[in-house]
């Protein structure tokens, strides 16, 4: 064979090596960024800091978060802690979007307390006026502590089927929570208070012509209402929905109440009445 004729075989052969000792200088440097970056963690910890002045109802974004290691002990570890100080990426990107609960300065720790807005006495700023405020009863085990003031939250609720069961269906996909009240009783409550649980109320903003209709699931749902935290991005719908609307339309009869109770079942007949043969 020529050597003319192998050049092209040379060639390819140099193109391969430098192929493959340019990948295993990539591999090298991940290995060795990957061996770092796990000595960092090891050794620091994340806070953030606020890169500018920030005002209550303002905006979240995330140019408002600077990352800042700082030497991991457990000194420090649990001071942080303590100051409720937020070291996680995924809950920054989870409150952005949403607003500032609180102002602060430029150059502050950010900690959770900065999302959440501060508990008042004072009345609510009025709503647009295609909406309203609405207060639904939430157990406590249904409205877990984490749930703020301005989180958005999918509203769920227990509806009786006709074969006798309940399920539960989505009553809003997407609604924002305007404030979350203290405890909570019925009407019945002062009559019944040995057996009527309290209830932690949480006021939502919804369109105005859906009030009659959640006032009416409330009366005629089979339970309480479950509220799930959703990322403020997530597309949804403020309105009741279609499948909500329609079990309301098929509520089964409630059964009735048992004789002999109060408010049910046949009045027992007068002391003087004759006694039945």
């Amino acid at each position: 064979m020529s050597p003319q004729a192998n050049k092209p075989v040379e060639g390819t052969r140099i193109v391969l090596i430098a192929l493959g000792l340019a990948l295993l200088a990539v591999l090298l440097n991940f290995m060795w960024i990957q061996r770092i970056r796990n000595q960092n963690e090891a050794t620091t910890m994340t806070i953030y800091l606020l890169t500018r002045d920030v005002k209550r109802g303002e905006v979240i974004v995330a140019t408002d978060f600077e990352a800042r290691p700082v030497p991991k002990t457990t000194e420090t570890q649990t001071t942080f802690e303590n100051m409720h100080a937020t070291t996680k990426k995924a809950t920054i990107d989870n409150y952005i979007g949403t607003h500032w609960g609180r102002s602060a300065s430029q150059g502050w720790l950010v900690t959770d307390d900065l999302f959440r807005e501060p508990v008042t006495l004072g009345t609510l700023p009025p709503p647009a006026l295609d909406k309203a405020h609405i207060a639904i009863p939430v157990t406590d085990v249904k409205g877990p502590g984490d749930l703020r003031q301005g989180d958005f939250v999918r509203l769920r609720a227990p509806f009786r089927t006709a074969a006798g069961g309940v399920e539960m269906l989505n009553v809003i996909e997407k609604v924002k929570i305007v404030q979350l009240g203290p405890t909570w009783t019925s009407e019945e409550s002062g009559r019944v208070s040995a057996q009527t649980p309290a209830y932690r109320s949480a006021t939502l903003e919804i369109y105005l012509s859906d009030v009659p209709v959640l006032d009416a699931i409330c009366k005629g749902m089979a339970g309480e209402f479950e509220m799930a935290r959703i990322n403020p991005e997530v597309k949804g719908s403020m309105e009741i929905t279609k499948e909500a609307q329609d079990a309301l339309r098929h509520l089964p009869a409630p059964p009735p109440r048992p004789a002999g109770r109060s408010g049910g079942g046949a009045a027992p007949p007068p002391s003087d009445a004759p006694s039945p043969d």
